[in-house]
């Protein structure tokens, strides 16, 4: 059995879609759509090695997932180091839950995390920063 284009197949079950107007309109419109698709296609495969959509897609997923778990790593990193600088106890460090002002933890399991002469310049920017934009509204 021979596979009909699409054209066809509308022409021989819903001739009444091409006689009113509006199928053909679509049926262009798609063509045109399709062949910018291609040409598109065409230039790109003289620059890069061709790689399938699915190939392309699922890699692109893939970062966005390693962005995701990379950052919750870091934050786990950080709130780790201030959970050790802030003395709370080693059975605590699998449920840590903190407050970062100026990407700066300052408060670990309710508990004030001793900062650094740099870290508290930091803190300080990053509140003097807050009420500023606060006083602009």
């Amino acid at each position: 059995m021979k596979m009909k284009t699409f054209e066809k197949w509308i022409e021989q079950n819903h001739p009444e879609a091409i006689e009113e107007g509006w199928m053909g309109k679509a049926l262009l419109a798609g063509t045109a759509a399709a062949g910018l698709m291609a040409a598109t296609t065409g230039l790109g495969a003289k620059t890069q090695a061709p790689r399938s959509a699915a190939t392309s897609q699922e890699e692109d997923w893939g970062n966005d997932d390693d962005d995701d778990d990379n950052s919750m790593q870091r934050h786990h990193q950080d709130l780790l180091a201030a959970a050790k600088r802030a003395g709370v106890p080693p059975r605590e460090w699998n449920n840590l839950k903190g407050h970062k002002t100026g990407g700066v933890v300052v408060v670990v399991n309710g508990r004030r995390v001793p900062l650094t002469k740099a870290e508290q310049e930091e803190v300080k920017w990053a509140e003097d920063m807050k009420k500023r934009m606060e006083m602009g509204r």
